[in-house]
């Protein structure tokens, strides 16, 4: 049985799309679309034909925002994934905009982990810190591990290194100890793992140069536990002062 032909009756622009009209509805098209398809007054297309236009225009319209998403910077499959299905749009039509995207190399998550690790190694962030922004990223497994590979462990002791070479004589006005305690800390909150850390800040030689502050520390500790008798007391501030990295030695010195 033939179909009945519905006629566009006005093709009006309006901003960036364009208003077709036909007898009993309104549509609203991508520019591409009239294109593609010709849509012009007084054109004629079947029930089957339109519906057909209507649906690869709603895809247009999807990868126009997925497009206007990407333009800020690049993303993973995961984040424009999440992103689109946030908007309602079906899984099944999420999915082939992001075939879409991939065909059109506007996404490919391996480059993307290369330039995210990239980046990270740039700014001194361990290989821990940058599995958890790529598995964050909703990165692969599989391409975690081999894109991975860049971060070797030449590459993870050169860059220990600089961090303990810019960070090394933060700390000088506190006891070695200390000083080591809070340099393994920060490369650990950047990423390094705990043997690999110190291997390395025992590769250096660190100075110390705590006298001045030693002496304020007793001070403020004698202080702090005055309402002891004199043993008491010594006793308290030794184990104060042992806690904050001081040698037993040195805090008798100066005790």
């Amino acid at each position: 049985m033939n179909q009945a032909m519905i006629t566009i009756v006005e093709v009006k622009k309006n901003r960036k799309k364009y208003l077709v009209s036909t007898l009993n509805n309104d549509y609203s098209f991508e520019e591409d679309t009239i294109i593609k398809y010709g849509i012009f007054k007084n054109k004629e297309f079947t029930k089957d034909e339109l519906e057909n236009i209507i649906r690869d225009d709603q895809k247009n319209k999807i990868l126009n925002i997925a497009l206007f998403y990407l333009s800020f910077r690049n993303r993973t499959v995961f984040e424009v994934y999440t992103y689109l299905r946030k908007k309602d749009y079906s899984e099944q039509l999420v999915l082939s905009i992001i075939d879409r995207l991939k065909d059109l190399e506007y996404l490919n998550d391996r480059s993307f982990s290369l330039e995210l690790i990239d980046y990270y190694i740039r700014i001194n962030k361990g290989p821990k810190v940058i599995i958890e922004k790529l598995k964050q990223k909703g990165i692969d497994e599989l391409i975690i591990n081999e894109t991975m590979v860049l971060y070797d462990d030449e590459t993870v002791k050169n860059v220990i290194q600089t961090i303990i070479e810019k960070n090394i004589n933060n700390n000088i006005q506190e006891p070695i100890k200390k000083q080591k305690q809070k340099l393994y800390n920060k490369l650990l909150r950047d990423g390094f793992s705990g043997s690999v850390i110190l291997s390395m800040i025992n590769q250096f030689e660190f100075i110390e140069d705590y006298e001045e502050n030693l002496i304020k520390e007793i001070e403020k500790s004698k202080k702090r536990y005055s309402k002891y008798d004199e043993k008491i007391m010594k006793n308290k501030i030794i184990t104060s002062l042992l806690n904050k990295g001081y040698e037993y030695n040195v805090i008798k010195k100066y005790l």
